[in-house]
């Protein structure tokens, strides 16, 4: 009397934590996609995760910008001066 495998339709393990538990957790796709369609960061993919941590990447990237106008004007050496 052997109990029958688990079905898993929308529940996949990833090493020993239950990826439904965690949420914002993105999983890659076992199979690869159709139509020679690329896989990875396509815009698509970049809107949706914008779509879901706009309040994290605007602080980051704000601070970000900052950092590197400061390391611009810090580091700029101008051509030409005028007289």
């Amino acid at each position: 009397m052997n109990p029958e495998p688990e079905q898993r339709t929308s529940l996949q393990r990833v090493g020993a934590v239950d990826v439904a538990s965690r949420p914002g957790v993105l999983v890659a796709p076992q199979n690869p996609p159709a139509n020679g369609q690329e896989s990875g960061a396509g815009p698509r993919f970049v809107l949706h995760v914008l779509r879901r941590r706009w309040k994290v990447a605007l602080p980051i990237g704000i601070v970000l910008a900052i950092a590197a106008a400061t390391v611009v004007v810090l580091l700029f050496v101008p051509q030409y001066e005028a007289q």
